[in-house]
């Protein structure tokens, strides 16, 4: 209910808005910007309302007005790209999407990857399982989540063991990788080959979580070393929804002797060099590992759908 409360309160601030761009075109003509504004608006409190009549087990087809208005507005921005640029407005056509089928599109997705259930899409089942669960925060209250002095983006290197961790993509595959190192001896490596719809951030975050857990296994103060902010930031965060990231913050939170920091890519550190190497060799020879696909790969799917067909 409190979803839905709040796609209402979004619904009617749009079209609001909608309703003063109308006013404004009947008063003053229709601009090329407003043009854009008012089908941007448009295609917001559309998606927004099929998300809706999907909740109520509606058909696509319910919204027959939303639909006639959109596809008249998207016609009027054709006609006025076309007078003037004519070749790119020919490229342009090529790549729209009419709005019915873009509505089944972010139905089907808000299904599996938002709502947790199967859908369906030109006879392409979307399993929910086979996808990252966005939608769970993190289960840590913030008076237990300390990892302030744990997550560093500073480097200061550290006397004894320090891990580091890569991910990479060559070729469509996907690999992730970690290595220990002790001065500049490799004491241990890791390789994990992915699946290639893995993304690289994947299997940057996998790369974290597996150093972290070879890490447990000693009482040795050791720093896990990463080239990828977004995963540190990732992890830091009490609000990710990321799952990679919250088991991390779990190892973390029983792990104390544990510490992420931050190091440039590319820049001549040994260590990172030899991460990078071994996640580029994980794609090949890497031991297979199944993590769920990220959510945005159903988009990918559905989008390359429509273009096929």
């Amino acid at each position: 209910m409190k979803g839905a409360g709040i796609s209402s309160i979004s619904l009617l601030g749009e079209e609001m808005r909608l309703n003063e761009l109308n006013d404004s075109t009947r008063r003053h003509g229709l601009p090329g910007e407003i043009h854009k504004e008012r089908a941007w608006i448009t295609e917001r409190v559309m998606l927004i309302d099929f998300e809706r009549i999907d909740r109520l087990g509606l058909p696509w087809s319910a919204n027959v007005f939303g639909i006639s208005l959109w596809n008249s507005i998207r016609c009027a921005i054709t006609r006025e790209t076309v007078a003037h640029f004519a070749t790119a407005a020919l490229q342009l056509i090529e790549g729209i999407i009419p709005l019915h089928i873009k509505a089944k599109q972010e139905a089907a997705y808000v299904r599996t990857a938002r709502l947790r259930k199967t859908s369906n899409y030109n006879n392409i089942n979307f399993n929910p399982n086979n996808y990252e669960d966005g939608t769970v925060s993190t289960k840590f209250h913030p008076a237990i989540f300390q990892l302030e002095d744990r997550i560093s983006l500073k480097k200061q290197f550290f006397p004894g063991l320090n891990i580091y961790t890569d991910g990479s993509k060559m070729e469509g595959k996907t690999g992730s990788a970690f290595c220990v190192m002790e001065e500049d001896t490799k004491k241990y490596e890791w390789m994990a080959q992915l699946s290639p719809f893995n993304a690289i951030f994947q299997a940057e975050l996998l790369a974290i979580q597996g150093a972290c857990l070879w890490t447990g296994k000693t009482n040795q103060q050791i720093k896990v070393w990463s080239d990828s902010e977004s995963s540190l930031h990732s992890i830091a965060s009490v609000d990710t929804r990321i799952p990679i990231a919250q088991q991390t913050q779990g190892i973390l939170l029983k792990s104390t002797n544990i510490k992420l920091e931050w190091i440039r890519a590319h820049v001549g550190y040994s260590g990172n060099e030899a991460a990078d190497v071994l996640a580029k060799k994980a794609t090949q020879e890497g031991n297979p590992t199944y993590i769920p696909a990220p959510r945005n790969h159903i988009k990918g799917l559905l989008q390359k759908e429509s273009i096929i067909h």
